[in-house]
């Protein structure tokens, strides 16, 4: 009705309605573009799955189970060869000599064995390193180390007593059972005289 005053308070009641329902028209889009989607409280959308239903997540961690058991398998199966440890291999052979202080017959060979040592060492025949001497206080922790840098694996030392002369050679420990006069040891070690 045109020509028709309306009162102030209906008036703000007409715009309050248009009001709301504009505001409910948004609320509703906003309904339809979330649906899936939750709105966390920084304003973050974040996707909400469905439930997976129990037996269905069972299966597939039972799976997951079996696929990691038949890896494990299969890197826990024994190899045919035995594995050997490569032993770091010099050209010359490592000497090695197993004595005690407490020992006379160690006393009464380290002259022959202390020149030899000496007549390898001024010919360069040897390097100091390649030329063992093992007390027996300490044989545990050098053996350990003998063990790990020049020799196989599966090797052993075959010690009877002391003095317990050898070289390690190719990895294998080989024990020296000749005379022990210096031209003698000094044959046997390569240095020949």
């Amino acid at each position: 009705m045109p020509g028709k005053k309306t009162s102030k308070g209906s008036k703000r009641n007409n715009t309050n309605t248009k009001k709301n329902k504009k505001a409910a028209k948004t609320q509703k889009n906003k309904t339809k573009s979330t649906k899936g989607k939750k709105k966390s409280r920084r304003g973050v959308k974040t996707v909400v799955r469905q439930p997976m239903a129990i037996s269905t997540l069972h299966d597939k961690l039972m799976d997951h189970l079996q696929q990691l058991r038949s890896r494990k398998q299969v890197r826990e199966q024994p190899s045919i060869e035995p594995i050997v440890k490569p032993a770091n291999r010099t050209e010359r052979p490592i000497l090695v000599l197993f004595h005690a202080d407490w020992c006379g017959h160690c006393h009464r060979l380290m002259p022959q064995w202390n020149e030899m040592k000496g007549h390898l060492l001024s010919n360069n025949t040897y390097t100091p390193d390649e030329i063992k001497e093992i007390e027996s206080a300490d044989q545990e922790d050098k053996m350990r180390e003998i063990k790990e840098n020049f020799m196989n694996e599966n090797e052993h030392v075959q010690m009877d007593g002391y003095p317990t002369m050898g070289k390690i050679a190719d990895g294998k420990f080989e024990k020296y059972n000749g005379d022990r006069d210096t031209s003698s040891l000094i044959r046997w070690a390569g240095g020949e005289k």
